[in-house]
């Protein structure tokens, strides 16, 4: 719910182009769906007792966790990567002069 509060929480055309892959549907499915409403579902099939069977009760707890896991793994792969918001790294580095023992640019 806060993730949809956050996708349609403001106006601008800015934020509008800048979280426009966020509100994709395949976004969407991935991180709301398989990450937050696949769990909440799976939780109450195991706390009722349609589920009857340690076994299954189990398995449904591990991918209850595995599907949180994936959906949060999700919504970081789309902010950071299908955001398209992403910027090199520039260094202002000098480089060491091995001849004669002094950084490029500066005598001794």
């Amino acid at each position: 719910m806060v993730w949809l509060i956050y996708l349609f929480s403001s106006g601008s055309k800015s934020f509008h182009n800048a979280t426009r892959t966020l509100r994709h549907y395949i976004s969407k499915i991935c991180t709301i769906g398989l990450g937050n409403l696949v769990p909440l579902l799976l939780l109450v099939l195991i706390m009722s007792d349609i589920v009857s069977g340690d076994s299954i009760r189990n398995k449904l707890i591990a991918i209850t966790g595995l599907s949180m896991i994936f959906g949060g793994i999700m919504k970081k792969i789309i902010i950071i990567l299908r955001a398209d918001n992403l910027r090199g790294i520039e260094m202002d580095v000098q480089i060491f002069n091995k001849h004669n023992s002094s950084f490029d640019g500066i005598s001794s």
